[in-house]
């Protein structure tokens, strides 16, 4: 993954937002300004922790990353200014959560 987001920045002046998988990139996409950052899938949590690590380490700037909380301890997760964790277990959680999303669903589909 280093290797890629290196290859990308080489290519492209924007920022990255690495993320997990598919949903995330599919739900951040229409929400992110294609004139300032490409969202970059970065297949799997793990993947995109180590290439932050490795940014980091290079100081590089420009990429950040998003990953899920999960059940993980924060207090053994790699800690960096560049990885945003969602506040619950994932994205789409927080989405439903937070956007007001489910109350909206629930409200909608009761039968009272």
């Amino acid at each position: 993954m280093h290797a890629y987001v290196r290859m990308l920045q080489s290519a492209d002046e924007r920022s990255l937002l690495l993320v997990e998988g598919d949903s995330d990139f599919r739900i951040l996409r229409p929400h992110v300004d294609d004139a300032a950052c490409s969202v970059v899938i970065g297949y799997g949590k793990h993947s995109v922790v180590f290439a932050i690590q490795s940014m980091d380490r290079d100081r590089v700037d420009g990429v950040a990353g998003l990953i899920d909380r999960d059940f993980d301890d924060d207090a053994q997760m790699y800690q960096s200014p560049n990885l945003f964790r969602t506040t619950l277990y994932d994205l789409e959680t927080d989405l439903l959560i937070y956007a007001g999303l489910l109350a909206h669903f629930v409200a909608s589909t009761a039968h009272v």
